[in-house]
């Protein structure tokens, strides 16, 4: 779990030079708030195994670990959904580490575009500053309508 690591461990590790490939996908809040978290989580998902097949040689032999216990429908290779599966495999948690960093790296970025809110402190998560923030300034162009509503009447 990338949470059991340090922030200072984190960013180490993500700019540490590996050989790995990576995928990264990122969705807009608009979009997920027009079909929901899980298709969004869905959509990312392929973005990022895209990114990840676009780096591979054509006869690379392919096997894809998620973790939890969904996948994206339509995989066209060997897959399988592995529950707490940064426990039980490097990869996942190392995709963990990746997810996180550059999640909160991004909301870094928010920060400086948006102080009021302090992105860089909660990184977007519901905390007692965060909903003080949202109640005191509204909602900010990057807030997510469908995670906000949970704190105020929109």
């Amino acid at each position: 779990d990338s949470k059991k690591v340090s922030p200072k461990r984190r960013q180490a590790i993500y700019t540490h030079p590996t050989q790995l490939i990576q995928g990264t996908g990122v969705i807009s809040h608009t979009i997920i708030d027009q079909i929901n978290i899980l298709e969004a989580t869905r959509l990312a998902w392929e973005e990022a195994i895209s990114q990840c097949l676009d780096s591979l040689p054509l006869d690379a032999k392919i096997g894809i670990l998620i973790d939890g216990n969904t996948v994206p429908y339509g995989i066209e290779y060997p897959h399988q959904a592995v529950i707490k599966g940064d426990d039980h495999h490097l990869c996942i948690a190392l995709a963990s580490i990746y997810a996180k960093v550059s999640r909160d790296n991004l909301m870094k970025h928010y920060h400086l575009d948006f102080p009021e809110y302090q992105f860089d402190q909660h990184k977007g998560y519901g905390t007692p500053y965060h909903i003080q923030a949202i109640h005191q300034y509204g909602l900010s162009p990057i807030h997510r309508v469908t995670f906000s509503s949970q704190f105020i009447s929109i």
